[in-house]
Parts: C-alpha cells; structure tokens; sequence
C-alpha cells in the first residue's frame, strides 16, 4: 500500500511540475480498514493533493479488493 501510494504520488507531482517535492507514504490496517497517510511538500498546492488522493484511493481499490474501507489522507 505504501509503495504504491508513493509511486502514485510522485507521478502525479511530476505531471504537475513538482518534479523536487518530498513524498512519504504510510499505511494501516485495523478491522478491514487501510488508512493511508501521503505526506508530501509544504510547496504542493491543495488542489493537487486532491488529486492525489483521489488517484491512490483509485488504485488501491483495485490493489487490495478485499479492504473493507480505505481512508486517504494527503498533505
């Protein structure tokens, strides 16, 4: 979950012309439910983390079917 999130991340950044900007990503599991937690630069403007979000939330779906719940947190 991590690895993809930050993958999915730093694509998306690059795309937006963040090409420098830092991005950490954690992620739990507690009762079905995957929380993760995209950390990325002070510089990278809301909208696009809104976009990240919605991307990681996307691609984890498909990656982990069996979640019950998946919570994005970006910023």
């Amino acid at each position: 979950h991590e690895e993809l999130a930050a993958e999915l991340a730093r694509a998306v950044l690059v795309g937006h012309g963040y090409d420098k900007a830092e991005v950490t990503a954690n992620a739990s599991r507690r009762h079905g439910v995957v929380n993760v937690q995209v950390r990325v630069g002070p510089e990278v403007e809301r909208s696009i983390c809104e976009i990240i979000g919605t991307r990681v939330h996307t691609a984890l779906r498909r990656y982990d079917r069996h979640a019950r719940q998946i919570d994005i947190g970006v910023g």
